[in-house]
């Protein structure tokens, strides 16, 4: 007899919902992020995430999922190729890579920053915690404060 195999886009399907169900956490009355499913077709990223409160302060989320586990040295195997690598650091907003350990429901975000292939990240900055939470928005709101304002006074499409 064959061995049923392993619906891979299913354990996507499902890392997908567990990183919204997580991001999505309250912080007292509400959460800290909204978030929007891209669809299959965008190069980059699956969610654009915007702060809540803060219309137009956003960033961008690539989810990977995995049911492997995580290694000794706290590391969770996560394959991303060197192109996608690329567009992640190369984005002009905020973008992340997110690991989803199916198994435990456990998300974990980084920040790639070498232009390399990568096969596992840390285990470091959990985002099902509350304070990993917080930083992530506190950082994607500086990054926002510092951007200069499009004016529709300079804009070529000014009616």
């Amino acid at each position: 007899m064959v061995a049923a195999q392993i619906d891979n886009n299913a354990i996507g399907d499902r890392g997908e919902l567990i990183f919204q169900l997580c991001v999505t956490s309250f912080h007292g009355k509400q959460p800290l992020f909204r978030p929007r499913d891209l669809g299959q077709k965008w190069p980059i990223a699956d969610f654009v995430i915007e702060l809540e409160g803060k219309p137009g302060f956003f960033f961008l989320v690539q989810v990977k999922t995995t049911r492997k586990p995580i290694t000794p040295k706290n590391r969770l195997p996560v394959k991303l190729g060197k192109k996608l690598v690329g567009l992640l650091i190369e984005s002009p907003v905020p973008t992340y890579l997110v690991a989803v350990h199916e198994p435990s429901r456990e998300t974990f975000v980084v920040a790639p920053r070498r232009l390399k292939n990568i096969t596992n990240i840390a285990t470091t900055f959990r985002l099902n915690d509350p304070k990993v939470r917080l930083n992530l928005h506190r950082e994607v709101d500086s990054f926002w404060q510092g951007v200069t304002r499009f004016s529709t006074n300079t804009s070529a499409f000014a009616d």
